[in-house]
């Protein structure tokens, strides 16, 4: 099973973007599932239902940071700046393939209003949406990693 297919599995098992994202990378850095979990729950829904950066995307920014763990503290500079190149790669590849990087844009719908959740819950809109956009930020976070 790849790793978007991992990450739309948890995704589907009730978890959020970020969780789905993150934990899916955190076998590989050698972070407990659960703590994966803890770590990346506040993402979603743009951070918090603040319909802000996507989910799925801050999950990767979390797992491209975790890329650059074995860098020595004297090298910190180094290494975060390779992290922000890869996360602006990451942002930009993610927007062109899909027109925003903002989940309110993504999804059309504010999840941090009582409405918006409602609409959302009637209507499955993150649930049908938002896979794709896991699986997106999976296999961009996995080709940015390798260049």
């Amino acid at each position: 099973m790849s790793r978007a297919d991992k990450a739309a599995a948890v995704f589907g098992n009730g978890c959020n973007c970020s969780q789905a994202v993150f934990t899916a990378f955190a076998e590989g850095f050698g972070i407990d599932r659960d703590v994966a979990m803890c770590v990346s729950r506040g993402f979603g829904g743009g951070i918090g239902r603040h319909g802000q950066a996507c989910g799925a995307l801050t999950g990767a920014v979390a797992a491209l940071g975790f890329a650059e763990m074995a860098t020595p503290p004297a090298a910190e500079k180094g290494a975060r700046e390779i992290t922000y190149d890869r996360v602006k790669e990451l942002f930009d590849r993610f927007r062109e393939r899909h027109g925003a990087t903002n989940c309110r844009e993504l999804i059309g719908i504010d999840l941090g209003t009582p409405e918006g959740q409602k609409l959302n819950t009637d209507k499955g809109i993150t649930r049908t949406l938002c896979p794709g956009y896991v699986r997106s930020a999976v296999e961009i976070a996995e080709e940015v990693m390798k260049d």
